[in-house]
């Protein structure tokens, strides 16, 4: 059962990782930082970054 966890944790991670693959950090940055901190900052990470990505964007 720790396993499964295991694989979800990882899984949960690559999603973050995939979704920022555009962003500054890039997929291997969201990764680790998911992987290591938390999947929930990551997600955190992510929100913060298209953010400011947008409005960076729409200020040229």
């Amino acid at each position: 059962m720790p396993f499964f966890y295991f694989l979800m944790y990882l899984l949960l991670c690559m999603v973050i990782g995939l979704a920022g693959r555009k962003q500054p950090l890039g997929f291997n940055g969201l990764f680790l930082l998911s992987f290591f901190l938390s999947p929930v900052v990551g997600i955190i990470l992510l929100i913060l970054l298209s953010t400011f990505k947008a409005e960076h964007s729409q200020s040229k």
